[in-house]
């Protein structure tokens, strides 16, 4: 019931259902469920509550030989250090959580190398959020995470002003999510809108015209239309 919730950002109700599984599970609730809770308090913004948390969590009996629980907990401490902008630990509990996802799973490493890109790039640091992402871009070929290092790359780059590095890295996202029916949605339609956008900075006009028309069938009402068709007469 808490993670329901906490997928229709209905966060008050979230932290109370963990709440009372936590009270229902007394001494034996494990370290997924304070995990969770944690989670939700990031999203409040409380890091004092996120933290004690996720301290729970590594404490919390029955779960320690499950390395999963202990990674996702010291990405949270890192969540909890980015927050109140002491990055230096959040990257050393990011490092801690590598190290423990490596054991565990690549996905969980690759999940957290973006983690770290995102506080390089939050510090202003992006020839190392580059760096960084592109590890995840060599070594997960069609996963999700290679599509969010695409995505975070072609933010990356445009800030630079290297336009045509970062159309060529959104226009990967745009594919990988309108190459699969169920990916089609409201998110996809803002992908696209960026992309119009960014390939008539770059002069690319024809392309233009096509993610313009692609936007139209993915959502006609949406917000940048007229816009986008303003610029390019």
């Amino acid at each position: 019931a808490g993670a329901c919730a906490a997928k229709l950002d209905r966060l008050d109700q979230a932290q109370q259902h963990y709440l009372d599984a936590i009270a229902a599970a007394g001494s034996s609730a494990d370290s997924g469920v304070y995990n969770a809770l944690g989670q939700i308090y990031i999203a409040k913004g409380d890091s004092d509550a996120a933290e004690q948390a996720f301290n729970q969590a590594l404490k919390a009996p029955g779960e320690r030989d499950q390395q999963n629980f202990l990674h996702e907990s010291r990405s949270g401490l890192a969540d909890v250090y980015a927050l109140r902008g002491d990055f230096e630990k959040a990257q050393s509990e990011i490092d801690r959580a590598i190290r423990l996802g490596g054991a565990d799973s690549q996905a969980d490493v690759a999940a957290y190398n973006i983690q770290k890109a995102r506080l390089y790039m939050d510090q202003g640091r992006d020839a190392d959020a580059v760096t960084m992402l592109g590890y995840t871009w060599e070594t997960h070929p069609d996963s999700r995470w290679r599509i969010e290092s695409a995505r975070l790359r072609a933010k990356l780059y445009e800030r630079a002003g290297e336009l045509q590095k970062a159309v060529n890295h959104i226009a990967l996202v745009c594919d990988y999510h309108q190459n699969d029916a169920k990916r089609i949605n409201r998110k996809v339609a803002e992908f696209v809108a960026l992309l119009a956008q960014w390939q008539i900075k770059a002069g690319q006009t024809d392309a233009a015209y096509i993610s313009i028309e692609n936007l139209q069938f993915l959502a006609p009402d949406h917000a940048k239309l007229s816009e986008l068709r303003a610029a390019m007469q």
